[in-house]
């Protein structure tokens, strides 16, 4: 929580004396919401299921 409170602080120039861990929090999510606001649309993939392995075979002898 230190490192992400000296993060914040880099990356805000408006910095408080000391504010709470949940508000730093906070403010760390709201940065990433705005992030990923900003990121272009990616174009979605058809779902395909996964192939499947296919299954042992036991030797008979």
């Amino acid at each position: 929580m230190d490192t992400l409170h000296t993060v914040m602080r880099t990356i805000r120039t408006e910095t408080k004396s000391s504010p709470g861990h949940l508000n730093v929090f906070r403010e760390f999510l709201r940065h990433l919401d705005s992030i990923q606001r900003k990121a272009p649309v990616k174009p979605s993939r058809s779902k395909t299921p996964p192939r499947r392995k296919p299954a042992k075979r036991t030797r008979r002898g």
